[in-house]
């Protein structure tokens, strides 16, 4: 069997499956947006049911999927290969939202530089090669293909789309399979290939007020969007990234100079740093030994 057909319930829509992909990634090629998480067979978050058809899976985990659940037809998109025509009942979707409004694809990069924002955490700047028309939703996220290796890690973007860039702000972990090569392997002029964009974390049109709390490397997804929304007329009352000391290089990532409108790019770094002071400073005297009551984000937003 070359192509499988792959009709998803309720919403009536209907793909093609080649037998040597699964069926999430062959949904994420013909332009739908499916709910799901870690696409490795670990969250169950594409969990759905089988009325029709038979899958093989690829190796995931019973947490996300137990014997039980499998026997009784329940299986995981993200794992699922067609070798069958199959009927899907999708357990978790949007009605209004489900197809994808920027096409996943593969592209190839050229490393423009990396450099350390605090001890572990790296900037790295990608000049896109190919294609040349990638585009993105701020908040998105790309599979980073590891180099000489058929293994890939998904990391966050931190820029606007349309100037041909793609900028990151990974954590490094000691052994990390990718981190770990930013400290010597990887250099600027190196060539890095990539897929997506990928996620559901993108701004929705609405004039409620904005909440943005981040942490560490967190922030590169949130910094997207604030950029975004420095290019707009936008009711932001709190934004707000938390972050620990000795991260001041964190700064740099929203400076005025990657942006021509400067003047809202200024007036947003200000609420952003204020409320990233405040933040440090509960932080700052909890480990002085000071009492300082814990909040949680939603009580710090209400001030």
């Amino acid at each position: 069997m070359a192509m499988a057909t792959v009709l998803f319930e309720p919403i009536g829509e209907e793909i093609e499956c080649a037998e040597d992909e699964t069926v999430l990634d062959a949904a994420f090629r013909q332009g739908y947006s499916l709910v799901y998480g870690c696409r490795e067979g670990q969250c169950s978050a594409c969990k759905c049911y089988l009325l029709e058809g038979e899958v093989a899976l690829k190796r995931y985990s019973t947490f996300a999927l137990s014997e039980s659940e499998e026997s009784q037809g329940y299986t995981l998109l993200c794992r699922a290969m067609p070798e069958s025509d199959l009927v899907v009942e999708l357990l978790h979707f949007d009605p209004d939202d489900y197809r994808t409004d920027v096409v996943i694809r593969e592209g190839r990069s050229t490393i423009l530089a990396i450099e350390s924002l605090t001890h572990d955490i790296t900037r790295l700047h990608l000049k896109i090669e190919e294609p040349d028309d990638f585009d993105f939703k701020p908040g998105h996220y790309v599979d980073l293909l590891i180099p000489g290796t058929d293994e890939k890690r998904s990391f966050s973007l931190a820029n606007l789309p349309g100037d041909g860039h793609l900028e990151f702000m990974i954590k490094r972990y000691p052994g990390g399979r990718f981190s770990g090569m930013l400290e010597s392997e990887l250099s600027p002029g190196d060539e890095l290939c990539f897929t997506g964009p990928y996620g559901a974390f993108y701004l929705r049109q609405s004039e409620r007020p904005i909440l943005m709390v981040a942490g560490g490397s967190g922030m590169a997804p949130v910094l997207g969007v604030l950029r975004q929304l420095a290019q707009q007329e936008w009711p932001i009352h709190v934004p707000a990234i938390a972050r620990k000391r000795g991260g001041d290089r964190l700064d740099e990532m929203t400076e005025p100079r990657r942006n021509p409108t400067h003047g809202r790019r200024e007036a947003l770094n200000r609420k952003v740093r204020v409320a990233s002071e405040e933040l440090v400073g509960a932080v700052a005297a909890e480990r002085d030994g000071h009492p300082f009551p814990r909040r949680a984000a939603h009580e710090i937003g209400r001030q």
